[in-house]
């Protein structure tokens, strides 16, 4: 995964430009996502500790409800570990490997079985392109929660600091 972060000015630009490298049916369209980030219980106090997010989408899932029936956020999670950064890419890029396992409906179950506690949560919000060659990149916001385990509360998502002036750009 590479990571960087683009001037909220200049977003509309970069959103064209990633939309010229992709063919007309790769914009995968808008999406909004729950994160939460978890760490290992450890008494290792000034040790980084490794992060593993679990991600939810909050999109409803037109084919999976039946007729008729109200549309709920899929209650499916991916486990999503990041390795450590390879510090041979230059600043402000960051470059990681990154591995992606589904984990059902029971993430945070899972997780806390292996000892995890959660460190913090925020939502994702916004595009998703695939290039000519295959590569996923995601231009979004993170939205920090006011308050813990409701990202369906519009009264609960809140701009966090620095990320109200930028968004972040993941490709991978």
């Amino acid at each position: 995964v590479l990571r960087g972060s683009v001037a909220k000015p200049s977003l509309p630009h970069v959103l064209k430009v990633v939309g010229l490298l992709c063919p007309d049916t790769a914009h995968m369209g808008q999406f909004r996502e729950w994160d939460r980030v978890y760490g290992a219980a450890s008494d290792t106090r000034g040790v980084p500790r490794p992060a593993i997010r679990l991600r939810r989408s909050m999109e409803p899932q037109p084919s999976a409800a039946p007729r008729g029936a109200q549309l709920r956020p899929w209650a499916h999670y991916s486990l999503l570990y990041y390795g450590l950064p390879d510090r041979r890419a230059p600043p402000p890029l960051e470059k990681r490997p990154l591995q992606i396992v589904p984990v059902g409906r029971d993430g945070p179950a899972v997780l806390q079985a292996l000892g995890c506690a959660l460190i913090h949560e925020y939502v994702r919000r916004g595009w998703r392109f695939r290039t000519r060659s295959g590569l996923l990149v995601e231009v979004f916001y993170a939205e920090k929660l006011s308050s813990p385990g409701d990202p369906e509360s519009a009264s609960n998502t809140q701009a966090t600091g620095p990320v109200e002036s930028f968004a972040i750009v993941e490709v991978s």
